[in-house]
């Protein structure tokens, strides 16, 4: 609205007003004080109309302002000139997102055909996932790692086999030696030998296992680590409960292991074990070989002693030599040769257990995408004595395993493997069990 509009219209409102106002006073007080309050409300009229004005005045005066700082803004650079507006808060990574930085994830898993002889496991014939494992690894620094393994074996949770810390590089003072030292606590594979880093369906070369298959899992604690740069000499020792299951220690006496590594030629791996149980009473061991931990029957208390000499020889070695079927060398042979001390101490009336045991194992990757294996295995038991072995019927006092496979690199995690066992036992009495197993499986790691 323009000034002269707003004058007119106060001006037409002033003479409204007293036009109205003369006719309701026209019988009311007299005439020199309707003047005189005329008078008074002219005034009031006046100062209306000058405080109109002001407002007007200053209204262009910020419209003025308001223009040239738009005048301004418009030919300054992006940015200049603009109000300043505060930085948006970045919201702070999600708990999974940091979780996930330090989380790892492995696993494996197989499933297949097999078909046993009438005295094995699976004489009808049956579809198995006999090996499904998860692996999940948690490091809260650069020095700790927490390991924990799940246990899925045949589609079904068995048991979380694997739980753990390692810690390696805690000693500042050995960062500039050739010495490394590492520790782990908890539930653990013992180091014992080469084939129990590998003696599973999917890391091995073959379908099965060597018939004496000596293992073991445990709580308790290792030390290991290396002597040398360039071609260091590798040690392992640990110091666990000795009995079977987990849970306290039935008995003050532990179990010891102890390893030691050495590569004197590149395309040569040597290696020797040794494993104590302490004495164990009447509970069984941690320890298994070919399939047995109890006591020797009618002992009211024993302990477990092994030993084991391994080596191993690449042809035209490559990058990987562990797990065996994923080898990149052209081939390797490898072997094994042990002895087991199941001791009952002083009790005539209950012989002690004692047996040798080995293995010769060969693989040749004989094309980019197949490869053929095999291995042959023995357990015999000494003194005339007698074992059930891998669940075998009757006593045997020889075992005899000859292991075949032809396996297909579907991808480089995925392997279609075939396999065919042929099982020979030296039964007490009886005939020896039919347990020839064929198989035809896949196997995978993540």
């Amino acid at each position: 609205m323009t000034r002269r509009n707003l004058r007119r219209g106060v001006v037409i409102f002033t003479v409204w007003f007293l036009g109205v106002q003369g006719a309701v006073w026209a019988d009311g007080p007299s005439l020199e004080e309707r003047i005189r309050v005329l008078e008074v409300r002219l005034a009031k009229s006046e100062e209306l109309q000058e405080k109109v004005a002001n407002l007007e005045r200053e209204n262009d005066l910020l419209r003025s302002k308001v223009a040239a700082l738009e005048s301004v803004a418009s030919k300054a650079p992006a940015g200049v000139g603009a109000p300043a507006v505060p930085e948006k808060r970045k919201p702070e990574p999600v708990l999974l997102d940091r979780i996930g930085a330090k989380l790892k994830v492995k696993g494996r898993w197989s499933g297949g055909f097999f078909k046993s002889g009438r005295r094995g496991s699976f004489h009808e014939g049956s579809f198995e996932v006999p090996e499904a494992k998860v692996l999940l690894s948690f490091e809260p620094d650069s020095i700790n790692t927490a390991v924990m393994r799940m246990n899925f074996n045949n589609a079904a949770f068995n048991s979380v086999d694997y739980l753990y810390l390692d810690s390696k590089d805690f000693l500042p003072q050995l960062r500039d030696t050739p010495f490394t030292l590492e520790s782990r606590i908890g539930r653990f594979k013992l180091q014992y030998g080469e084939e129990t880093l590998s003696n599973n369906i999917v890391e091995g070369a073959l379908v099965s296992n060597s018939a004496a298959n000596a293992t073991g899992t445990d709580e308790g604690a290792q030390l290991s680590g290396a002597i040398g740069k360039e071609n260091p000499l590798k040690w392992y020792f640990s110091v666990t409960n000795g009995n079977s299951g987990t849970g306290s220690d039935n008995l003050t006496p532990k179990a010891y292991a102890g390893k030691l590594a050495y590569s004197p030629l590149a395309p040569l791996s040597l290696s020797g074990s040794v494993y104590h149980s302490g004495s164990l009473k009447t509970a069984a061991s941690e320890f298994s070989f070919a399939g047995v931990t109890s006591r020797p029957a009618g002992a009211d208390r024993w302990d477990r002693t092994l030993w084991e000499v391994d080596a191993r020889w690449d042809f035209q070695k490559g990058k990987v030599i562990d797990p065996p079927a994923y080898t990149d060398s052209k081939a390797y042979i490898r072997a094994a040769f042990g002895q087991l001390y199941d001791d009952v101490g002083d009790v005539t009336a209950v012989s002690d257990r004692e047996a040798n045991y080995g293995y010769v194992e060969t693989l040749c990757n004989f094309h980019p995408k197949w490869y053929g294996a095999f291995r042959y295995s023995l357990i015999d038991v000494r003194h005339g004595g007698s074992m059930t072995l891998n669940n075998a019927a009757g006593d045997s006092t020889r075992y005899d395993r000859y292991s075949i496979a032809l396996g297909h690199r579907w991808s480089d995690k995925t392997i279609i493997k075939i396999g065919y066992d042929i099982n020979v036992s030296d039964v007490v009495s009886g005939s020896d069990p039919a347990d020839d197993l064929i198989s035809a499986v896949v196997v995978s790691s993540f």
